[in-house]
């Protein structure tokens, strides 16, 4: 479902919309023109729909919350001659998608693989969910079978799933990614998703060296902004969470030519760096900042921030007063 040529990354939201226009613009515009599906209410209820829409080197994510309604991809809209492949999420709520006469449920952190190019429906009654339109000729060159997996559902226990969702919302929201990283970005997703469906071999080797890799550095990533202000925070810690050895950890940062200290000291810097300039701050005592922000030591934090900001932890509130 690829979008107009020119659409750039977007946010819509029919709670914008006056109501005189809502279903108008929600069929025409939103439905057919970019997401390419016949737009309907549920009886009784109105359909709403907070999306963003993110292109991505080829790859399409949308993402948002959906409540009453159906959408389809009807025979005259499927004349575009569009046959992606889309690979849904449920993050909250559930939804029902239908292909190939069979319907099913979609529990929250399932992923459903579809075909843009059949008949294809989606019922939401209120449900927050990501989906990814991707190449069916690329995703065909990894996956043999692939025509057998669409109308199926993919499980959250699978590690590939779990991280293909995790990974994909760190770019969901609508901003304009450099040409370069968002093509590493698209190969890191068609990776993931080549796993979860069940990539050849040889793919599979390579996927595991570089979307897996880049997924799971991801996830920790994101788990350590969770927890950042934790004094437990440790690379033990997150290795448990994470089912993995404290040193795999380790070689995943050092394939970014870092470490995970040098990571979890920059995010606490920044963190305390945001206070510092953040009027609803200045009450607080720069050690007090310190602390909250996982500093153990105020005279660590002094050395370590001058060196990262080239000023003091007082020279930089004093500038933002």
């Amino acid at each position: 479902m690829d979008p107009a040529p020119d659409l750039a990354p977007t946010r819509i939201s029919t709670r914008d919309l006056p109501s005189r226009d809502r279903s108008a613009v929600v069929r025409e515009v939103l439905g057919r023109k970019v997401l390419r599906l016949e737009i309907e209410n549920l009886p009784d209820q109105t359909y709403h729909a907070d999306l963003n829409v993110q292109p991505l080197a080829g790859i399409k994510i949308v993402s948002g919350h959906i409540t009453g309604g159906v959408a389809r991809r009807t025979r005259d809209l499927r004349s575009d001659g569009n046959d992606d492949v889309a690979v849904a999420f449920s993050l909250s709520g559930q939804f029902v998608a239908t292909q190939r006469n069979e319907a099913c449920s979609i529990r929250p952190g399932d992923a459903y693989f579809g075909s843009t190019g059949e008949d294809i429906s989606f019922l939401h009654l209120r449900n927050e969910m990501t989906t990814l339109f991707l190449s069916r000729s690329e995703l065909a060159a990894l996956v043999p079978g692939l025509e057998d997996k669409f109308g199926r559902s993919f499980r959250v226990q699978s590690a590939p799933v779990r991280l293909l969702r995790h990974y994909v919302s760190a770019f969901a929201q609508p901003f304009s990614l450099e040409p370069e990283l968002a093509a590493s970005v698209a190969t890191h997703i068609y990776d993931l998703v080549a796993l979860a469906a069940g990539a050849a071999r040889d793919v599979a080797e390579i996927a595991s060296c570089r979307g897996l890799r880049a997924a799971r550095l991801q996830a920790i990533k994101t788990d350590i902004a969770a927890t950042l202000t934790r004094q437990s925070l440790s690379v033990e810690a997150i290795a448990a969470r994470h089912c993995l050895t404290a040193r795999a950890v380790q070689r995943l940062f050092e394939s970014e030519g870092g470490t995970f200290t040098a990571f979890v000291i920059r995010q606490r810097l920044a963190l305390a760096h945001r206070r510092l300039s953040d009027a609803g701050f200045a009450h607080h005592h720069i050690s007090t900042i310190a602390y909250d922000c996982g500093f153990g030591d105020i005279s660590h934090f002094n050395r370590l921030f001058r060196r990262r900001y080239g000023a003091s932890p007082s020279e930089v509130r004093a500038a933002a007063a």
